[in-house]
C-alpha cells in the first residue's frame, strides 16, 4: 500500500508538471503565431515596395542573391542544431536503457513476493470489475482504431489534394514570372507589369495561406496519430496485463505494479517530449526573428533605392519643365516676328505711307528716294523689292508668305 501511494503521488506530480509544460507550449505557440503574422506583414510590405520600384531592375538580382544567401545560412544553422539535438537524444536514450537494466537486476525477490501476497486478495475482489472495464475499454479501443484508420485515409487524400494544388500554384507562379519578364518595357508594359505583380502577390498570398493550412492539417494529423498510437499502446499493455492475470492470479499484483511503472515511464516520456517541443519552438522563434530582421534590412535597402528613383524623376521633371519653357519662349518670339512682318506689309500698301517713313524703316531705300519721288506706284514697287531681297533673306518665312512671294503679290 505504501509503495502504491508513493507511485500515485509521483504520478500526480508528473501530471501537474505535464499540465504546466502544456501551458508553456501554448504560450510559445501563440508567440510563434504572432511572429509569423509579423513576417507576413513584412512580406506584404516588401511586395508593395517591389511594385513601387518600377525601373530598378538592375539592383533586384543582387538583392535577391543577398536575401537567398541569408536564408541558406539560417537553414544551415537549423540543420546543425537539429543534428546536435538528435545526437544528444541518442545518448540520453542509451543512458536510460542502461539505468533500466541495472534497476531490473537490483530488484529484490522477497519484496515482490510480499507485495504479491498483500495485493492478491484485493485483485481477486476487483477481478470482475476489472474484466468488465477491460471489455468496455477493448470495445472503445476497437472503435477508436477504426476511426483512426478512416481519419488517416481522409487526411492522406487531403494531403494529396494540397500537394496537387501547390504544384498548380507553382506553375501559375512561373507563368506570372515569365509574364513579368516579357512586359517590363514601355508605358503599357508598365501597366501590365503592375497587374502581373499584383496577380503574383495575390497568388503568393494564396500559396502562403494554403501552405499554412497544409502545415496545420499535417500537425493536427500527427498529433491525432500520436494520441491514437499512445492509446493503442496503453490498450496493448492492458490486454497483456489482463491475460497474465487470467493465466496466473498469483502474478496479478506484479502486473499491476508493472502497469503503474509503465504509466509512470510514459508520463516521463511525454514530459520529455514536451520539453523537447518547447526547445524546438524556442529555436523556431529565434529563426523567425532572424528571417524577419533580414527582411527588414532588405526593405530598408529597397526604400533607399525608391527614394533615389524619386529624386532622379524629380530632376528629370525639372529639366523637362525648363526645356518646355524655353520652347514656349521661342514660339512666342516666332509669333511676334510674324506679327511685325504683317504690320510692315500693311503699312507699305497704305496710300498714306510716305517716303520719309520708308527712309526710317528701310535705310537702303535712301538711294531710290530721289528717282521715285512723286510716284506712288514706284514707292510701292521699291518697298516690295526691298522685302523680297532684304527682309525675306534674313527672316524665316511661313508657307503662306513663301507662296505669296513666289506669285509676286
Amino acid at each position: 500500500m505504501k509503495g502504491e501511494n508513493e507511485l500515485s503521488d509521483h504520478l500526480a506530480e508528473r501530471e501537474s508538471a505535464l499540465v504546466a509544460a502544456r501551458k508553456l507550449v501554448e504560450e510559445i505557440k501563440e508567440e510563434l503565431t504572432f511572429l509569423k503574422e509579423q513576417e507576413a506583414f513584412a512580406s506584404k510590405l516588401f511586395n508593395y515596395r517591389i511594385l513601387s520600384l518600377g525601373k530598378q531592375d538592375d539592383v533586384w538580382p543582387a538583392e535577391c542573391l543577398d536575401y537567398d544567401n541569408k536564408e541558406s545560412i539560417v537553414t544551415n544553422d537549423i540543420l546543425k542544431e537539429q543534428n546536435q539535438d538528435a545526437k544528444n537524444e541518442l545518448e540520453e536514450f542509451k543512458k536510460t536503457v542502461g539505468e533500466l537494466r541495472v534497476a531490473q537486476k537490483d530488484a529484490s525477490a522477497e519484496d515482490k513476493e510480499k507485495r504479491k501476497q498483500e495485493k492478491m486478495a484485493m485483485m481477486m475482489a476487483k477481478f470482475d470489475a476489472l474484466e468488465a472495464q477491460y471489455t468496455a475499454k477493448r470495445n472503445a479501443h476497437f472503435r477508436e482504431v477504426h476511426d483512426l484508420k478512416q481519419q488517416l485515409e481522409i487526411r492522406s487524400n487531403e494531403v494529396r489534394t494540397l500537394n496537387g494544388t501547390i504544384d498548380s500554384l507553382k506553375s501559375v507562379n512561373e507563368e506570372l514570372k515569365r509574364a513579368f519578364a516579357v512586359t517590363s518595357d514601355g508605358i503599357e508594359g508598365g501597366k501590365n507589369l503592375a497587374e502581373s505583380a499584383q496577380d503574383l502577390w495575390r497568388t503568393r498570398k494564396a500559396i502562403s495561406v494554403q501552405l499554412a493550412e497544409f502545415d496545420g492539417v499535417k500537425k493536427s494529423l500527427m498529433r491525432d496519430l500520436q494520441i491514437r498510437f499512445e492509446k493503442r499502446f496503453s490498450w496493448d499493455e492492458i490486454k497483456e496485463q489482463y491475460n497474465n492475470v487470467i493465466r496466473n492470479s498469483n502474478k496479478a499484483q506484479q502486473k499491476k505494479t508493472a502497469f503503474l511503472e509503465r504509466n509512470l515511464e510514459q508520463l516521463t516520456l511525454v514530459q520529455k517530449q514536451l520539453v523537447d517541443q518547447n526547445s524546438d519552438l524556442k529555436k523556431g522563434v529565434g529563426v523567425a526573428e532572424r528571417r524577419l530582421f533580414a527582411q527588414n534590412e532588405r526593405i530598408q535597402n529597397l526604400e533607399a533605392l525608391l527614394q533615389d528613383a524619386d529624386r532622379r524623376l524629380a530632376m528629370q521633371n525639372q529639366q523637362f519643365q525648363a526645356q518646355l519653357q524655353q520652347m514656349k519662349e521661342r514660339l512666342d518670339q516666332a509669333r511676334g516676328t510674324d506679327t511685325n512682318f504683317l504690320t510692315i506689309i500693311n503699312r507699305a500698301h497704305d496710300d498714306t505711307f510716305s517716303t520719309k517713313s520708308c527712309h526710317v524703316f528701310f535705310p537702303k531705300l535712301r538711294a531710290h528716294r530721289e528717282a521715285a519721288a512723286g510716284c506712288q506706284w514706284w514707292r510701292l514697287r521699291h518697298i516690295k523689292y526691298y522685302f523680297q531681297h532684304e527682309f525675306y533673306a534674313r527672316v524665316p518665312l511661313t508657307p503662306w508668305q513663301d507662296c505669296r512671294m513666289r506669285k509676286g503679290e
